[in-house]
């Protein structure tokens, strides 16, 4: 392979940047009885894998303690929402 001498400068610029990601799990399907990850590059936020059961009753989603209104607060601040894949039992 044959490079360029701008593609290897920005390889190696790349190279010395310091990694900044950080990935938060914020529910637990076994846990939670839903699903939630956050993944933070930089300064951007990426909510992934969100999903509950289908079967999770308004009582549990409208309850203030609920663990899935946690990600009611944290959807606030995010800057996409990836949907991956849905699971229908």
């Amino acid at each position: 392979m044959i490079k360029t001498v701008a593609a290897a400068k920005e390889e190696t610029e790349l190279a010395d940047m310091p990694a900044d990601i950080e990935f938060t799990n914020i529910l637990n399907k076994e846990q939670d009885n839903a699903s939630c990850n956050l993944l933070r590059v930089g300064d951007i936020k990426i909510l992934f894998d969100c999903g509950c059961d289908e079967r999770i009753q308004d009582k549990q989603m409208l309850n203030p303690t609920s663990a899935i209104r946690r990600v009611d607060e944290i959807a606030k601040d995010v800057h996409f929402i990836f949907i991956s894949h849905a699971t229908i039992q």
